[in-house]
């Protein structure tokens, strides 16, 4: 990556000629110099070119570069304060969460939405409340970035505020809502992905079978959901489920008859995922499956796609 030095002198000649800033050394007393006159000029510039200087300023860093950054956010154009919500972002340090907490309210949807995938980046509880307010928000994207950046941070406090997500109007905010629940874990989330399940939307349909996979839910009602889906009509949805099957291991013996069915499935990858739930050590079913033309005859079966944390989506 271009430090911003180089990033001033290569990509943006006439910027510093309007700008007139001269950038000096490296070392942090310098660098601090640079920043005080970049913000200086912010003041004078078009905010096509306040907005250029936002994107300069992110690449420097530092305490002196949030405090710019901060300020930026109350900027009267509206690409300088997103700008400026993304770099704060970027940046990653704790002291911009306030601002950004702010910034939730901004008049601008794109502020909005940058200043919620910030907080998502920054995992901060003291988020939690406005994120979950920011599910109120007109515009679908800043409540899909808000359901996304609660699902981050992890706080059972937003689980009742993702479970009414579930409802949405918009498929994509329902979507990140379903994986949200499955990234917070928390067991009171069961009975929302499982009405989930039967969405309209495939996506929405597949992220709740990996989230109650993720989580390991076991109860009767989860694995006769779970086999329920084996017969989706979306085959992400099939190859979903099966894995979801696997990861809940013994428990999920009943599903082992639709889960037999399932590896003559026409989707290979269906297929697979269901020769991988039959041969999980959990379950009490230890025989291999061979699948003509798809596998060869042993129990080193890989899903499709493995994760690190030994899990796998669909």
């Amino acid at each position: 990556m271009k430090s911003y030095k180089s990033n001033l002198y290569s990509g943006i000649g006439s910027l510093l000629l309007v700008a007139g800033i001269l950038i000096t050394d490296t070392n942090v007393m310098a660098q601090q110099q640079d920043v005080g006159a970049i913000t200086s000029q912010m003041k004078n510039a078009s905010p096509s070119v306040r907005a250029k200087l936002v994107e300069i300023l992110s690449e420097m860093g530092g305490p002196s570069v949030v405090a710019a950054l901060v300020e930026a956010l109350g900027d009267e154009a509206s690409q300088v304060r997103r700008e400026a919500a993304d770099a704060l972002g970027m940046i990653g340090d704790p002291a911009a969460v306030p601002g950004l907490i702010k910034a939730l309210n901004d008049e601008s949807r794109e502020v909005r939405r940058e200043a919620a995938d910030g907080l998502g980046e920054f995992e901060s509880t003291e988020a939690v409340d406005a994120l979950i307010e920011a599910l109120k928000d007109q515009h679908h994207d800043v409540r899909r970035q808000a359901t996304d950046a609660l699902g981050e941070i992890g706080d059972v406090r937003a689980v009742p505020a993702l479970i009414e997500a579930l409802k949405d109007q918009e498929t994509d905010v329902r979507r990140e809502a379903a994986d949200a629940l499955g990234q917070i874990g928390d067991a009171s989330a069961i009975q929302g992905l499982l009405d989930a399940l039967r969405d309209l939307a495939v996506d929405v349909r597949r992220e709740a079978a990996e989230s109650l996979g993720s989580m390991e839910a076991s109860s009767v009602e989860v694995v006769t959901a779970l086999t329920g889906t084996l017969t989706d009509q979306a085959m992400d949805v099939r190859r979903q489920s099966a894995l979801s099957l696997g990861w809940i291991g013994k428990p999920a013996e009943a599903a082992v008859p639709v889960l037999e069915e399932k590896l003559e499935d026409p989707d290979d990858k269906t297929a697979i995922n269901a020769t991988y739930a039959l041969t999980k050590p959990l379950l009490s079913l230890v025989r291999c499956y061979s699948l003509t033309n798809r596998l060869p005859g042993n129990c080193r079966i890989t899903p499709f796609n493995s994760r690190p944390n030994n899990t796998a989506s669909a």
